[in-house]
């Protein structure tokens, strides 16, 4: 059954790795980090309108969470970003904890590296996230969630559009050792 799931995954990623673009912009990756960058005027605008969609579709009652989402933490595998896959175990430790109260955090194996907030809607399979750091982009991918495995695929909507991840279900956050 494992092998199902993988190939069905491998064959998931391969699909849609192919249908990307790059449109010649700079990709963001999937995988969060807190930017020691400073603040721009054009983030804070992009920020504020990424800000006004999230208020927007949680007044309006829009789905905003999915058990199969927040149930466990997904530690990373495999990104894809730039135009190149990450080496096979270079994503050790690193994790996306989703809570039902809209919140994120990610870090690394014990270390917390960062916090936000997100709207998912499992109609639409489309998560919008907001990372707490001010210097940090929003994101937007669709997400394909098989089993204990999720694809997330970054959309053009912030230039995410050229970045694909996939991660696997933990019960909880990993740990060295």
């Amino acid at each position: 059954m494992n092998r199902i799931i993988l190939l069905v995954c491998t064959i998931v990623i391969g699909l849609t790795l192919f249908s990307c673009k790059n449109d010649g912009k700079i990709p963001s990756t999937t995988e969060p980090n807190v930017s020691t960058k400073a603040v721009t005027p054009q983030m804070t605008k992009l920020r504020e309108n990424a800000k006004a969609v999230f208020d927007y579709r949680i007044k309006n009652g829009e789905f905003s969470t999915a058990q199969i989402l927040d149930n466990g933490v997904w530690e990373y595998k495999f990104t894809f970003a730039d135009g190149a896959m990450s080496e096979l175990g270079a994503l050790a430790g690193k994790w996306i904890d989703f809570a039902d109260n809209n919140t994120y955090q990610y870090g690394n194996y014990d270390v917390t590296k960062g916090s936000g907030i997100y709207h998912y809607n499992p109609i639409s399979t489309i998560i919008l996230m907001i990372d707490n750091d001010p210097a940090t982009k929003p994101q937007e991918f669709e997400m394909k969630l098989v089993m204990d495995a999720l694809v997330m695929v970054g959309q053009k909507t912030y230039n995410d559009n050229s970045t694909q991840s996939k991660l696997d279900k933990r019960e909880v956050r990993p740990t060295k050792g």
